[in-house]
């Protein structure tokens, strides 16, 4: 089975990408994962983060950049490649979380 991103779904998510680059939070939670599906296996171990702004707003994005994740830990949202299919596919861009010192 082939896996698809409809072009015009991702454009149209692009707003909201744009509008989270640079959001600011602390850790709330996060967890290791050790076991992935089959595209995401190539990059095991890593951490999924649920991170809360002072405001009370809430998201959940992967760490790419930094050490292990600490509950407190102030994280920042960047956009980096998400997924890479095979050379006809699309490559899919989002957020993700990286820890700032």
């Amino acid at each position: 089975m082939k896996h698809t991103k409809s072009a015009v779904k991702l454009w149209r998510r692009q707003k909201k990408i744009r509008s989270m680059i640079g959001w600011r939070g602390k850790i709330v939670s996060y967890t290791k994962i050790r076991s992935a599906g089959r595209y995401f296996s190539k990059f095991t171990p890593y951490y999924i983060v649920l991170a809360e702004d002072d405001k009370g707003k809430r998201f959940v994005a992967q760490l790419v950049e930094g050490d292990t994740p600490q509950i407190g830990k102030e994280v920042e949202a960047i956009v980096r490649r998400s997924f890479v299919g095979d050379s006809s596919d699309l490559v899919v861009y989002g957020i993700k979380f990286r820890l700032i010192d």
